[in-house]
């Protein structure tokens, strides 16, 4: 996904990845799961999280700020 970028540059250390979140954000839309589904999906399949490349599952609330 090298042609999509993040204009904001914001770097905190307990930040998500933006092509991982990206990522989220398609599976979310293609399995038609609302962010509650998706969270817990996440959370509790850590294959998933590998497969996003996150190293722990967001919260409804930042899956909501991010997308």
């Amino acid at each position: 996904m090298s042609e999509l970028h993040d204009e904001y540059d914001i770097t905190m250390r307990d930040s998500f990845d933006f092509e991982a979140m990206i990522r989220l954000y398609l599976f979310k839309e293609v399995t038609k799961m609302d962010q509650s589904e998706v969270t817990a999906r996440v959370r509790n399949w850590e294959l998933l999280q590998h497969r996003f490349g996150i190293d722990r599952a967001p919260t409804q609330q930042t899956l909501s700020y991010t997308i």
